[in-house]
């Protein structure tokens, strides 16, 4: 489920005609710092504060992204690797290299709660999905998208901004 959740980020930027390198070491960060803050504050506040922060990380290193490459126009490639390996090392810093496998108790049930025979996650990504898919095909923001990521130089005298464009599709 995790990883068809990280395909859909990662398509809403290949949309866009960029490519992103560092979407899964963003997870992974925003797991990390999401972790330490449930196991530090507790409780169900720790998680809604973990799940605050994960957010939160996910949208600054997106933003770090998009910025690299829509607004200083570097390489995708280049970009997504080197912000990659910057926020690994840095995990590893904060964790000192070990795994950390605080899970509250909450958030377990969750994972393992079923709905007419289906886990109920798996139906939240199928939700993700058509909201999604509904977003990419139906609304003013998918199309524009597109258009970005058909020809920069025709959205742009179409009126659309290929550079915000592009950094939303990070976000």
């Amino acid at each position: 489920i995790v990883i068809g959740l990280l395909a859909l980020v990662v398509f809403i930027v290949f949309i866009s005609n960029a490519k992103d390198l560092s979407a899964a070491t963003n997870m992974a960060f925003a797991a990390v710092i999401s972790n330490l803050v449930m196991m530090h504050v507790g409780g169900a506040l720790g998680v809604t504060l973990g799940i605050g922060a994960a957010i939160l990380v996910g949208l600054l290193f997106g933003t770090l992204n998009g910025i690299l490459v829509a607004w200083l126009d570097i390489n995708p490639f280049i970009a997504t690797l080197v912000s990659s390996l910057v926020f690994e090392g840095i995990g590893l810093v904060i964790t000192d290299a070990q795994t950390l496998n605080f899970m509250p108790k909450g958030l377990l049930k969750l994972n393992r709660t079923y709905l007419a025979g289906i886990p109920v996650m798996f139906l939240f990504a199928v939700a993700l999905y058509i909201i999604g898919t509904y977003a990419l095909k139906k609304s003013s923001f998918g199309r524009r998208l597109f258009a970005v990521g058909t020809s920069r130089k025709a959205a742009f005298l179409s009126g659309v901004s290929p550079v915000l464009y592009k950094m939303i599709a990070y976000w």
